[in-house]
């Protein structure tokens, strides 16, 4: 296997822009990731020290190298960082407790972020189930945050005050809270690849959109299925990646996951979301709910079929999920989520 950096430029066939430049090794070697090249933005998910297969890489390291190892590549992403940079890093709260000292020694902290995810497993008789990471958000120097770019729907656009900025002001929505409800990346999620703990593209996508502009370079030191990287081209930053299983070497960027003139629309009115005008009218998220529930049960595929973008083989589909009937191949679907 070929365990040579790979880099992509922008034309095809030149070398003038430089786009993807990926390593095998780890990025605590000077060589794999060099002092001063001006990453504007790091967000990794580092392996957990968990037990997970990742191949010739070993997930059960005893804790103080474990800790070492993270300090390590930590200190060397400050080194390769810009003067005004930000650092994401996914993990575990009570992992963060323990290290906290070294992951703070250089960068300085700037907000503790909550990642809530629905969790069918890992149940337990003995406490509460876990369904939720923590995202430490570290800068170094004074970097820029655009809040406004990723927004979410105003809980209350009933409100005067609401309804004018929303037809007004054609804003769509408010910033984001410190707790995020982000699905995982599943086996039926279009980015899936066969390797674990994957994190799903829209988290890294609000991450990378409000933290950088076209051009910046955005980097993983624990890249994986590299995720972050082709988050990051197909927004228009340039990215730069490594890892120490060279299993993943196949997952690594190519030409065809940059885009130079992404279409990142700002912040506006949503006319098709489809919750406003029943918002607007006093409803409750909870009460159209609930009310989507009962129609969905009780409506035939024909009626549901009558909906924007369903067509009756989805809604046929969608009531036999629904009753728990079994598909052709004798699989049941158990939920309309993988559709």
């Amino acid at each position: 296997m070929d365990r040579e950096p790979s880099f992509v430029y922008y034309p095809a066939g030149t070398e003038d822009n430089l786009v993807g430049e990926f390593h095998f090794g780890s990025a605590s070697d000077e060589e794999v990731l060099t002092p001063g090249k001006g990453i504007k933005l790091f967000v990794t998910d580092p392996p957990y020290n968990l037990g997970f297969d990742y191949g010739e890489v070993s997930d059960n390291q005893p804790e103080e190298d474990y800790h070492q190892m993270m300090e390590d590549v930590v200190d060397a992403c400050y080194e390769a960082a810009d003067d005004d940079a930000h650092m994401f890093l996914i993990h575990y709260p009570q992992d963060f407790a323990k290290m906290w000292p070294r992951l703070t020694k250089k960068w300085k902290f700037h907000q503790w972020i909550t990642w809530a995810y629905p969790a069918n497993f890992g149940h337990s008789t003995k406490k509460w189930t876990n369904a939720s990471r923590t995202i430490l958000w570290r800068v170094k120097g004074d970097p820029e945050f655009y809040g406004d770019r990723v927004v979410q729907p105003y809980k209350n656009p009933w409100d005067r005050r609401i309804k004018k900025l929303i037809h007004e002001e054609g804003k769509i929505g408010t910033p984001l809270y410190n707790w995020w409800q982000v699905n995982l990346c599943k086996n039926v999620s279009k980015d899936k690849k066969e390797y674990s703990n994957q994190i799903p593209e829209e988290l890294l996508e609000r991450i990378v959109l409000s933290t950088t502009n076209l051009g910046d370079l955005v980097a993983d030191p624990f890249s994986g299925t590299f995720s972050t990287s082709r988050t990051a081209m197909r927004l228009g930053r340039r990215a730069w990646g490594c890892d120490l299983n060279p299993d993943v070497i196949k997952w690594r960027p190519t030409l065809t996951d940059y885009d130079s003139e992404p279409k990142i629309d700002q912040p506006k009115y949503d006319r098709e979301y489809p919750f406003y005008k029943f918002e607007e009218a006093g409803l409750t998220i909870e009460q159209i709910h609930k009310i989507s529930a009962h129609l969905l049960e009780t409506l035939s595929p024909e009626e549901i079929a009558k909906a924007p973008g369903i067509g009756i083989a989805k809604a046929k589909k969608m009531k036999e999920a629904l009753q728990g009937k079994a598909d052709k191949d004798g699989t049941v679907q158990t939920g309309i989520d993988s559709f």
